[in-house]
């Protein structure tokens, strides 16, 4: 994986307001779980599951990243 820095959004984008950061992230299924890491920074490190009685459940996000692994050819 190609590490850049993160950087602020140019001033006037909407939404942004000159206050969101882009970053490099790296997403991968294990089991139920799907990581999310970002090297940067102090090496964020988390999951995601869609399994309702995990403190880690979050159902909208689950779905998206697993659409975006499916539509990478890493979900199977």
């Amino acid at each position: 994986m190609r590490l850049q820095k993160t950087f602020t959004s140019k001033k006037g984008y909407k939404g942004g307001r000159g206050k969101t950061v882009y970053m490099q992230i790296g997403i991968w299924r294990q089991g139920r779980k799907i990581h999310i890491t970002a090297p940067e920074e102090d090496f964020i490190h988390t999951t995601v599951t869609d399994k309702k009685s995990s403190i880690r459940y979050h159902s909208s996000l689950y779905n998206m990243l697993k659409k975006l692994l499916g539509k990478y050819g890493c979900w199977e």
